[in-house]
Protein backbone atom coordinates (compact mmCIF):
# COMPACT_ATOMS: atom_id res chain seq x y z
CA UNK A 1 0.00 0.00 0.00
CA UNK A 2 1.37 3.79 -0.69
CA UNK A 3 1.33 5.67 2.12
CA UNK A 4 0.76 9.46 1.26
CA UNK A 5 1.88 11.74 3.62
CA UNK A 6 0.24 15.42 4.17
CA UNK A 7 3.11 17.70 5.45
CA UNK A 8 1.99 21.20 5.23
CA UNK A 9 -1.43 22.47 4.66
CA UNK A 10 -0.57 23.64 1.23
CA UNK A 11 -0.57 20.49 0.13
CA UNK A 12 -4.61 20.25 0.78
CA UNK A 13 -4.84 22.38 -2.20
CA UNK A 14 -3.33 19.47 -4.46
CA UNK A 15 -5.38 16.69 -2.73
CA UNK A 16 -8.39 17.98 -2.97
CA UNK A 17 -9.18 17.30 -6.74
CA UNK A 18 -8.00 14.03 -5.58
CA UNK A 19 -10.35 13.19 -3.25
CA UNK A 20 -13.33 14.23 -5.35
CA UNK A 21 -12.52 13.27 -8.27
CA UNK A 22 -12.66 16.12 -10.41
CA UNK A 23 -11.41 19.53 -10.70
CA UNK A 24 -13.62 21.95 -8.48
CA UNK A 25 -14.65 25.13 -10.66
CA UNK A 26 -16.68 27.94 -9.26
CA UNK A 27 -17.59 26.08 -6.32
CA UNK A 28 -17.11 25.98 -1.98
CA UNK A 29 -14.99 22.92 -0.64
CA UNK A 30 -14.90 22.22 2.86
CA UNK A 31 -12.52 19.48 4.01
CA UNK A 32 -12.04 17.75 7.11
CA UNK A 33 -8.96 17.07 8.06
CA UNK A 34 -10.23 14.80 11.31
CA UNK A 35 -8.98 11.22 10.63
CA UNK A 36 -11.95 8.48 9.90
CA UNK A 37 -9.62 5.37 10.10
CA UNK A 38 -6.64 3.59 10.19
CA UNK A 39 -5.13 0.70 7.33
CA UNK A 40 -3.77 -2.48 8.46
CA UNK A 41 -0.83 -1.09 10.61
CA UNK A 42 -2.55 0.81 12.74
CA UNK A 43 -1.66 4.41 10.60
CA UNK A 44 -4.51 7.18 10.28
CA UNK A 45 -5.16 5.94 6.34
CA UNK A 46 -8.11 8.67 5.62
CA UNK A 47 -9.53 12.24 6.38
CA UNK A 48 -12.68 13.45 5.88
CA UNK A 49 -15.91 13.99 5.60
CA UNK A 50 -15.34 16.45 2.28
CA UNK A 51 -18.28 19.38 1.49
CA UNK A 52 -18.65 20.44 -2.02
CA UNK A 53 -21.57 22.52 -3.30
CA UNK A 54 -21.77 24.75 -6.55
CA UNK A 55 -21.54 28.06 -7.04
CA UNK A 56 -24.01 28.32 -9.87
CA UNK A 57 -23.64 32.52 -10.26
CA UNK A 58 -19.73 32.79 -9.39
CA UNK A 59 -21.23 34.36 -5.89
CA UNK A 60 -20.83 33.13 -2.01
CA UNK A 61 -24.53 33.65 -1.54
CA UNK A 62 -25.33 34.94 1.98
CA UNK A 63 -27.06 31.40 3.15
CA UNK A 64 -23.95 29.45 2.41
CA UNK A 65 -22.37 30.32 5.46
CA UNK A 66 -25.21 29.26 7.87
CA UNK A 67 -25.74 25.90 5.66
CA UNK A 68 -21.67 24.75 6.20
CA UNK A 69 -21.56 25.80 9.89
CA UNK A 70 -24.88 23.47 10.16
CA UNK A 71 -23.01 20.82 8.73
CA UNK A 72 -19.85 20.88 10.80
CA UNK A 73 -22.59 21.43 13.81
CA UNK A 74 -24.30 17.98 12.88
CA UNK A 75 -21.14 15.90 11.51
CA UNK A 76 -19.13 16.85 14.80
CA UNK A 77 -16.10 17.86 12.43
CA UNK A 78 -12.95 19.24 14.41
CA UNK A 79 -10.45 20.68 11.83
CA UNK A 80 -10.66 21.91 8.23
CA UNK A 81 -9.91 23.63 5.63
CA UNK A 82 -11.97 25.97 3.47
CA UNK A 83 -11.77 26.56 -0.30
CA UNK A 84 -13.58 28.88 -2.12
CA UNK A 85 -12.66 28.40 -6.45
CA UNK A 86 -13.75 31.18 -9.01
CA UNK A 87 -12.96 33.73 -12.01
CA UNK A 88 -13.10 36.86 -9.38
CA UNK A 89 -11.21 34.80 -6.67
CA UNK A 90 -8.95 37.74 -6.25
CA UNK A 91 -11.70 40.35 -5.89
CA UNK A 92 -11.78 41.91 -2.46
CA UNK A 93 -15.47 41.34 -2.00
CA UNK A 94 -15.28 37.78 -2.96
CA UNK A 95 -12.59 37.37 -0.46
CA UNK A 96 -14.69 39.21 2.19
CA UNK A 97 -18.06 37.05 1.23
CA UNK A 98 -15.58 34.09 2.23
CA UNK A 99 -14.07 35.47 5.72
CA UNK A 100 -17.68 35.61 6.82
CA UNK A 101 -18.49 32.08 6.05
CA UNK A 102 -15.55 30.74 7.36
CA UNK A 103 -16.07 33.04 10.63
CA UNK A 104 -19.32 30.46 10.85
CA UNK A 105 -17.71 27.72 10.38
CA UNK A 106 -14.70 28.39 12.78
CA UNK A 107 -17.18 28.89 15.69
CA UNK A 108 -18.44 25.76 15.35
CA UNK A 109 -15.02 24.07 14.94
CA UNK A 110 -14.25 25.62 17.59
CA UNK A 111 -17.37 24.60 19.76
CA UNK A 112 -16.51 21.14 18.86
CA UNK A 113 -12.95 21.91 20.23
CA UNK A 114 -11.05 22.34 16.64
CA UNK A 115 -10.02 25.08 14.44
CA UNK A 116 -10.02 26.15 10.83
CA UNK A 117 -6.50 25.84 9.34
CA UNK A 118 -6.52 27.55 6.07
CA UNK A 119 -8.63 29.84 3.80
CA UNK A 120 -8.11 29.94 0.53
CA UNK A 121 -9.30 31.19 -2.84
CA UNK A 122 -8.63 30.06 -6.03
CA UNK A 123 -8.66 30.30 -9.75
CA UNK A 124 -7.64 28.55 -12.51
CA UNK A 125 -4.17 29.83 -12.74
CA UNK A 126 -3.24 30.50 -8.91
CA UNK A 127 -4.67 30.14 -5.50
CA UNK A 128 -4.29 33.04 -2.46
CA UNK A 129 -3.67 31.40 0.90
CA UNK A 130 -4.60 32.65 4.13
CA UNK A 131 -1.60 34.72 4.33
CA UNK A 132 -2.50 36.57 0.81
CA UNK A 133 0.52 35.57 -1.19
CA UNK A 134 -0.17 34.28 -4.73
CA UNK A 135 0.78 30.79 -5.87
CA UNK A 136 0.70 29.38 -9.24
CA UNK A 137 -1.06 25.95 -9.82
CA UNK A 138 1.71 24.90 -12.01
CA UNK A 139 4.47 24.77 -9.05
CA UNK A 140 1.81 22.26 -7.22
CA UNK A 141 2.02 19.98 -10.41
CA UNK A 142 5.53 19.44 -9.30
CA UNK A 143 5.22 18.79 -5.68
CA UNK A 144 5.40 15.72 -3.82
CA UNK A 145 1.97 15.07 -3.28
CA UNK A 146 1.38 15.46 -6.48
CA UNK A 147 3.51 12.87 -8.22
CA UNK A 148 2.53 10.15 -5.62
CA UNK A 149 -1.21 11.00 -6.04
CA UNK A 150 -0.17 10.23 -9.78
CA UNK A 151 1.61 7.24 -9.07
CA UNK A 152 -0.78 6.01 -7.18
CA UNK A 153 -3.16 6.38 -9.87
CA UNK A 154 -5.42 8.83 -9.59
CA UNK A 155 -6.93 11.61 -12.36
CA UNK A 156 -9.08 13.91 -11.50
CA UNK A 157 -11.91 15.17 -14.59
CA UNK A 158 -12.29 18.02 -15.37
CA UNK A 159 -15.58 18.25 -14.11
CA UNK A 160 -18.28 16.79 -11.53
CA UNK A 161 -19.59 13.21 -12.62
CA UNK A 162 -23.33 12.93 -13.64
CA UNK A 163 -24.73 12.38 -9.86
CA UNK A 164 -27.85 10.88 -11.59
CA UNK A 165 -28.80 7.93 -13.27
CA UNK A 166 -28.74 7.61 -17.21
CA UNK A 167 -31.88 6.41 -18.42
CA UNK A 168 -31.84 3.90 -20.24
CA UNK A 169 -33.05 3.33 -24.11
CA UNK A 170 -37.21 3.21 -25.11
CA UNK A 171 -36.68 0.01 -26.33
CA UNK A 172 -34.45 -1.22 -23.05
CA UNK A 173 -37.15 0.08 -21.32
CA UNK A 174 -39.92 -1.38 -22.91
CA UNK A 175 -38.27 -5.34 -22.84
CA UNK A 176 -37.75 -4.59 -19.34
CA UNK A 177 -40.96 -3.98 -18.46
CA UNK A 178 -42.51 -6.37 -20.77
CA UNK A 179 -40.63 -9.47 -18.65
CA UNK A 180 -41.45 -7.42 -15.17
CA UNK A 181 -44.95 -7.47 -16.19
CA UNK A 182 -45.09 -11.34 -16.24
CA UNK A 183 -43.41 -11.72 -12.54
CA UNK A 184 -45.51 -11.39 -9.68
CA UNK A 185 -44.47 -11.09 -6.41
CA UNK A 186 -46.86 -12.73 -3.70
CA UNK A 187 -44.86 -12.35 -0.64
CA UNK A 188 -44.01 -16.47 -0.21
CA UNK A 189 -40.87 -18.45 0.26
CA UNK A 190 -41.09 -19.41 -3.40
CA UNK A 191 -40.84 -16.20 -4.86
CA UNK A 192 -38.06 -15.39 -2.28
CA UNK A 193 -36.27 -18.45 -3.29
CA UNK A 194 -36.06 -17.24 -7.00
CA UNK A 195 -35.44 -13.82 -6.27
CA UNK A 196 -32.15 -14.83 -4.15
CA UNK A 197 -31.15 -17.10 -6.94
CA UNK A 198 -31.54 -14.92 -9.65
CA UNK A 199 -29.84 -11.69 -7.28
CA UNK A 200 -27.57 -14.22 -6.25
CA UNK A 201 -26.28 -14.68 -9.93
CA UNK A 202 -26.10 -11.05 -10.69
CA UNK A 203 -23.99 -10.29 -7.89
CA UNK A 204 -21.78 -13.32 -8.94
CA UNK A 205 -20.47 -11.30 -11.89
CA UNK A 206 -18.99 -8.92 -10.44
CA UNK A 207 -17.34 -6.39 -12.62
CA UNK A 208 -19.51 -7.41 -15.92
CA UNK A 209 -22.15 -6.18 -14.02
CA UNK A 210 -21.37 -2.93 -14.93
CA UNK A 211 -22.04 -3.66 -18.56
CA UNK A 212 -25.32 -5.72 -17.73
CA UNK A 213 -28.16 -3.36 -18.65
CA UNK A 214 -26.81 -3.41 -22.03
CA UNK A 215 -26.66 -7.04 -22.81
CA UNK A 216 -29.85 -8.38 -20.94
CA UNK A 217 -32.55 -5.61 -19.75
CA UNK A 218 -35.39 -8.22 -19.46
CA UNK A 219 -33.39 -9.99 -16.68
CA UNK A 220 -32.78 -6.78 -14.51
CA UNK A 221 -36.55 -5.70 -15.31
CA UNK A 222 -37.41 -8.92 -13.29
CA UNK A 223 -34.41 -8.66 -10.85
CA UNK A 224 -36.04 -5.15 -9.98
CA UNK A 225 -39.60 -6.70 -9.52
CA UNK A 226 -37.58 -8.88 -6.72
CA UNK A 227 -36.55 -6.24 -4.62
CA UNK A 228 -40.06 -5.32 -3.67
CA UNK A 229 -39.79 -8.54 -1.56
CA UNK A 230 -37.95 -6.73 1.45
CA UNK A 231 -36.45 -10.23 2.24
CA UNK A 232 -34.36 -10.15 -0.80
CA UNK A 233 -33.39 -6.55 -0.86
CA UNK A 234 -32.13 -6.21 2.43
CA UNK A 235 -30.22 -9.32 1.63
CA UNK A 236 -28.53 -7.89 -1.27
CA UNK A 237 -28.00 -4.91 0.64
CA UNK A 238 -25.94 -6.65 3.74
CA UNK A 239 -24.26 -8.54 0.70
CA UNK A 240 -22.63 -5.44 -0.35
CA UNK A 241 -22.11 -3.82 3.69
CA UNK A 242 -20.98 -6.91 5.10
CA UNK A 243 -17.47 -6.58 6.85
CA UNK A 244 -16.70 -10.34 6.72
CA UNK A 245 -16.24 -9.91 2.66
CA UNK A 246 -18.55 -11.15 0.34
CA UNK A 247 -21.54 -13.73 1.44
CA UNK A 248 -24.11 -16.16 -0.15
CA UNK A 249 -27.60 -14.59 -0.37
CA UNK A 250 -28.74 -17.77 0.86
CA UNK A 251 -26.62 -18.19 3.90
CA UNK A 252 -28.16 -14.86 5.16
CA UNK A 253 -30.75 -15.97 7.78
CA UNK A 254 -34.04 -13.75 8.09
CA UNK A 255 -33.90 -14.09 11.69
CA UNK A 256 -30.41 -12.99 11.94
CA UNK A 257 -30.33 -10.36 9.27
CA UNK A 258 -31.29 -7.47 11.88
CA UNK A 259 -28.54 -8.32 13.95
CA UNK A 260 -25.80 -8.86 11.26
CA UNK A 261 -26.70 -5.20 10.30
CA UNK A 262 -26.75 -4.16 13.01
CA UNK A 263 -23.25 -5.04 13.71
CA UNK A 264 -22.09 -3.96 10.75
CA UNK A 265 -22.69 -0.43 10.90
CA UNK A 266 -19.27 0.07 13.05
CA UNK A 267 -17.14 -1.25 10.19
CA UNK A 268 -15.79 0.75 7.20
CA UNK A 269 -17.11 -1.10 4.22
CA UNK A 270 -15.32 -2.69 1.02
CA UNK A 271 -15.74 0.25 -1.17
CA UNK A 272 -15.36 -1.85 -4.80
CA UNK A 273 -17.86 -4.44 -3.89
CA UNK A 274 -20.61 -1.79 -2.42
CA UNK A 275 -19.95 0.21 -6.36
CA UNK A 276 -20.30 -2.95 -7.87
CA UNK A 277 -24.14 -3.45 -6.10
CA UNK A 278 -24.82 -0.05 -6.80
CA UNK A 279 -23.86 -0.27 -10.52
CA UNK A 280 -26.45 -2.94 -10.42
CA UNK A 281 -29.41 -1.32 -8.90
CA UNK A 282 -28.47 1.35 -10.69
CA UNK A 283 -28.99 -0.79 -13.99
CA UNK A 284 -32.22 -1.73 -12.34
CA UNK A 285 -33.41 2.00 -12.20
CA UNK A 286 -32.47 3.13 -15.09
CA UNK A 287 -34.93 1.41 -16.78
CA UNK A 288 -37.89 3.35 -15.14
CA UNK A 289 -40.15 -0.29 -14.90
CA UNK A 290 -43.26 1.03 -13.51
CA UNK A 291 -43.65 1.20 -9.64
CA UNK A 292 -39.90 -0.55 -9.33
CA UNK A 293 -39.03 2.38 -6.15
CA UNK A 294 -37.08 -0.02 -4.39
CA UNK A 295 -33.74 -0.07 -6.99
CA UNK A 296 -33.47 3.47 -6.12
CA UNK A 297 -33.88 3.93 -2.98
CA UNK A 298 -31.55 0.70 -2.32
CA UNK A 299 -29.50 2.38 -4.12
CA UNK A 300 -29.50 5.75 -2.20
CA UNK A 301 -29.02 3.82 1.18
CA UNK A 302 -25.71 2.22 -0.09
CA UNK A 303 -24.13 6.05 -2.16
CA UNK A 304 -24.60 7.09 1.46
CA UNK A 305 -22.92 4.44 2.98
CA UNK A 306 -20.00 5.11 1.11
CA UNK A 307 -19.76 8.67 1.87
CA UNK A 308 -21.62 9.70 -1.89
CA UNK A 309 -23.98 12.05 -0.81
CA UNK A 310 -24.68 13.89 -4.19
CA UNK A 311 -25.38 10.64 -5.64
CA UNK A 312 -27.74 9.82 -3.02
CA UNK A 313 -29.68 12.56 -3.18
CA UNK A 314 -30.17 12.61 -6.89
CA UNK A 315 -31.38 8.58 -6.25
CA UNK A 316 -33.81 9.45 -3.37
CA UNK A 317 -34.99 12.11 -5.52
CA UNK A 318 -36.03 9.53 -8.30
CA UNK A 319 -37.22 7.33 -5.99
CA UNK A 320 -39.89 9.88 -4.45
CA UNK A 321 -40.98 10.82 -7.65
CA UNK A 322 -42.12 7.20 -7.97
CA UNK A 323 -43.40 6.56 -4.25
CA UNK A 324 -43.13 9.36 -1.78
CA UNK A 325 -44.31 7.24 0.76
CA UNK A 326 -41.82 4.19 0.66
CA UNK A 327 -40.61 3.51 3.79
CA UNK A 328 -36.65 3.34 2.88
CA UNK A 329 -37.02 6.25 0.31
CA UNK A 330 -38.95 8.37 3.34
CA UNK A 331 -35.96 7.12 5.91
CA UNK A 332 -33.47 8.09 3.24
CA UNK A 333 -34.72 11.54 2.55
CA UNK A 334 -35.02 11.97 6.27
CA UNK A 335 -31.45 11.09 6.54
CA UNK A 336 -29.81 13.43 3.79
CA UNK A 337 -32.50 16.23 5.53
CA UNK A 338 -30.56 16.16 8.34
CA UNK A 339 -26.81 15.67 7.31
CA UNK A 340 -26.39 12.20 9.38
CA UNK A 341 -22.89 10.00 8.25
CA UNK A 342 -23.08 6.16 8.46
CA UNK A 343 -22.08 5.26 11.98
CA UNK A 344 -19.00 3.87 10.84
CA UNK A 345 -17.67 7.07 9.80
CA UNK A 346 -18.11 8.42 13.31
CA UNK A 347 -16.81 5.09 14.85
CA UNK A 348 -13.89 5.15 12.58
CA UNK A 349 -12.13 8.45 14.01
CA UNK A 350 -12.85 7.03 17.39
CA UNK A 351 -9.72 5.70 19.44
CA UNK A 352 -11.50 2.62 20.87
CA UNK A 353 -8.69 1.05 23.31
CA UNK A 354 -5.60 1.92 24.57
CA UNK A 355 -3.50 -0.11 22.94
CA UNK A 356 -5.22 1.50 19.85
CA UNK A 357 -3.67 4.88 21.24
CA UNK A 358 -0.37 3.61 22.00
CA UNK A 359 0.16 2.02 18.60
CA UNK A 360 -1.22 5.42 17.09
CA UNK A 361 2.03 7.42 19.37
CA UNK A 362 4.42 4.93 18.51
CA UNK A 363 4.06 4.80 15.00
CA UNK A 364 3.99 8.86 15.20
CA UNK A 365 7.52 9.00 16.57
CA UNK A 366 8.70 6.46 13.99
CA UNK A 367 7.58 8.66 11.28
CA UNK A 368 9.09 11.95 12.97
CA UNK A 369 12.75 9.57 13.67
CA UNK A 370 12.57 8.86 9.90
CA UNK A 371 11.68 12.60 8.82
CA UNK A 372 14.68 13.66 11.09
CA UNK A 373 16.71 11.12 9.32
Amino acid sequence: MNVIKIRHLDDMLILIPHLLGYYPHNRLVLLSLDYRGSDATGRRACVGPIASIELPRGKLEADIGPGYARLVRRTGIRDAVLVAYGKNAADSAFRCDLEEIARLVQRELRANGGEIFGVYTADEQSWIGSDGRTHLWEEGKSSTIAAAMVYSGSAPADRPPDAGIRPASSKEQTEAARAAAKVHIAGSKTHTKEGLALWESLLARKEEALNIRFSNPALLGVAGVYLTDSYVRDRVLYHAICPAGEISLAQIEQENLQMSMASSTMVRPHVNRVERVIALLDACASLDVPGQVDSPAASAYLCWWIGSNTRAAARVALAAHINPCHSLTTLMMSTLERGLMPPWMNWAGEDTTEEHRLREEELWEEDRRNEAA
